[in-house]
């Protein structure tokens, strides 16, 4: 009878450790997680940010290309280099009229 009752708290002894170690494990496990997912969004963002300035890059490469083609001082209007900095003019109203460049940035005049 004592041998099986201490068979029996050495069974729940065991039991209860590996219990503990599985809800430590657990633990760890969900931080790692936790660390992970984090670590990938900041990733992801800067990723984003690097592929948003190669497409600026290109885009001024292009203007820098254009303007490079010019003949000395430009006194005229040029479709092309106009069409290689302006995005699109947005006009709201008589008095809110909106240039937005290609590297983002808004004039409204």
């Amino acid at each position: 009878m004592k041998w099986l009752t201490l068979h029996r708290t050495g069974g729940a002894i065991r039991t209860r450790l590996f219990t503990e170690k599985q809800e430590a494990y657990e633990k760890h496990y969900a931080e790692l997680t936790a660390r992970y997912e984090k670590a990938k969004a900041k990733y992801d963002d800067i990723a984003e940010q690097i592929e948003s300035k190669k497409a600026k890059r290109e885009l001024f490469k292009g203007f820098i290309r254009t303007l490079e083609k010019q003949d000395g001082l430009t006194c005229e209007f040029d479709a092309g280099i106009w069409s290689s900095l302006v995005q699109e003019v947005v006009v709201k109203a008589k008095d809110d009229i909106r240039f937005i460049f290609k590297n983002g940035f808004e004039v409204r005049v």
